[in-house]
């Protein structure tokens, strides 16, 4: 029982004590910095004085740094500490003591009794601990997605790089190769073109022939309605009541012109009729009793309009379907253009592939290519007006939420942040031209974010456009373990 009276007795020797310390230590000095504030006599934290500790804290400035003064507004570079035991130490410019306005939250630097201060650092201190938890709770899960987003992005390079070898090689073997099946297409489609050339042209002749044909009877038609006594012979006089044929179209067919018809002669048989006179007035002359009024030529275009198309003429009039030998040089030809067509094709499609994987590697999706699973999405944004869009390393644009296409703000430029961070901030420029101003533009800039998301969308400036992007690609930091605040071991 005595024993533990003792213990009890130099516990409250002990807590008296350091009440007692804590009751001498001046106003205003951080709990770090109280050890040069000990003993009889002060140094300036400057070193340009050394005054007795009595001097301290009495209103009147005597060190250059203002050090001798925390606790006073003396000093117009004096600083005062707030010790603020359960929220976080902090100073505040000594010119602020006992100015009416609590600026500690443990209202210590209104110690005058003039002002009385309600000690809100409880509360400040447990809001603030909620804060930095959920910004630690941010940091640490943002951060597993951006090693992910890290490891997706070096994979992808990695993979870019490996195709690289093995579709060059492909491609040297399939150049190679094309001008194999090149050749054999040549040598395949000439005697193809020879045969069809060939066809062709029998069915011309063909045709021309069965022309001339109708030509003939054409011409023996009219021959037989001109020569109307039946003599076989087409005279001058039984021209001239064919008075379409006029040349001059003056209104009056005269023997002139016709004996110019039947080459100076006064009659012509059917032969010199087919080859001299035909010709000639062919495409003048009309069959007797069937003169043409206005009303008959409209119907003449009408029935040319109406003339039935290539699939609609009759058998006869199309060209008969190649024989066995030529179809099958066609189909050896045909054969060899796919054959060229499939290699060409494939050559074109490693090119361009070739082309993305060079421009992949040639961007910069981050230090640790933490940016790279951004590539090829597109996220949006809505206000009051308009729903903007952010496609990373593409484009971005804006719409009216009434309807309407979209407005291009602009394509991808660069990373724009500064030199010593610059992957916080994207810029897009060329955008579409504002009216009596310049291109849109948009620079993005990048935050911390368990989502992709943009989170808001602004014009600060005439045609310059701020969209606030959250992604965990950003989430680069690890998050720190709690520190306490030294003001908290104080009793």
């Amino acid at each position: 029982m005595v024993m533990k009276t003792i213990t009890i007795l130099v516990f409250l020797l002990t807590c008296s004590q350091k009440n007692a310390d804590a009751v001498n230590r001046p106003r205003g000095v951080e709990i770090s910095k109280m050890s040069f504030y000990a003993g009889e006599k002060f140094t300036c934290l400057d070193g340009s004085a050394t005054l007795s500790m009595d001097w301290v804290n009495d209103d009147y400035c005597d060190c250059r740094d203002g050090s001798d003064e925390p606790g006073t507004s003396a000093c117009p570079n004096g600083q005062f500490n707030c010790k603020n035991v359960g929220f976080k130490s902090f100073y505040i410019p000594s010119s602020r003591v006992n100015d009416g306005i609590c600026d500690c939250c443990d209202g210590s630097d209104e110690f005058s009794g003039l002002t009385l201060c309600e000690n809100t650092c409880d509360e400040m201190g447990r809001a603030s601990r909620e804060e930095e938890e959920r910004n630690r709770l941010l940091l640490t899960e943002g951060f597993k997605v951006f090693e992910e987003y890290s490891k997706q992005g070096n994979t992808a390079q990695d993979e870019a790089r490996n195709n690289i070898e093995t579709l060059e090689k492909e491609r040297m073997e399939l150049e190679s190769k094309l001008e194999e099946v090149k050749k054999a297409k040549e040598e395949a489609e000439t005697p193809e073109i020879e045969a069809k050339e060939k066809h062709r042209k029998a069915w011309d002749d063909l045709k021309a022939e069965r022309e001339a044909e109708l030509e003939k009877i054409r011409a023996s038609t009219a021959f037989q309605e001109i020569d109307t006594n039946g003599d076989s012979l087409v005279t001058e006089e039984e021209l001239l009541k064919h008075t379409e044929l006029d040349k001059d179209l003056d209104g009056e067919f005269t023997p002139q012109e016709a004996k110019e018809y039947l080459e100076e002669n006064d009659q012509v048989d059917m032969t010199t009729f087919q080859e001299k006179v035909w010709p000639s007035i062919k495409q003048i002359y009309q069959k007797p009793g069937s003169k043409e009024s206005e009303e008959n030529v409209e119907m003449k275009e009408e029935k040319e309009e109406e003339k039935p198309t290539p699939d609609e003429e009759r058998p006869e009039d199309q060209m008969p379907d190649y024989d066995e030998a030529t179809k099958a040089l066609i189909e050896a030809a045909d054969k060899a253009r796919s054959d060229y067509d499939e290699v060409n094709n494939r050559v074109d499609e490693i090119k361009r592939e070739l082309e993305g994987i060079e421009k992949l590697l040639k961007s910069d999706f981050g230090p640790k290519n933490q940016f790279y699973p951004l590539k090829g999405q597109c996220f949006e944004y809505t206000d009051r007006e308009y729903i903007y869009k952010l496609c990373p390393y593409d484009r971005t644009s804006q719409r009216s939420k009434n309807g309407g296409g979209e407005t291009s703000l602009g394509s991808w430029g660069e990373w724009a942040g500064p030199e010593n961070d610059k992957y916080i901030k994207q810029k897009y420029t060329g955008g579409q031209n504002c009216w009596n101003g310049p291109d849109r533009s948009v620079v993005v800039s990048f935050h911390c974010g368990l989502v992709n998301e943009v989170v808001s969308a602004s014009e600060p400036n005439r045609c310059e456009y701020a969209f606030d992007f959250n992604t965990p690609a950003s989430c680069d930091k690890v998050a720190q373990p709690e520190q306490k605040d030294p003001a908290h071991d104080e009793l």
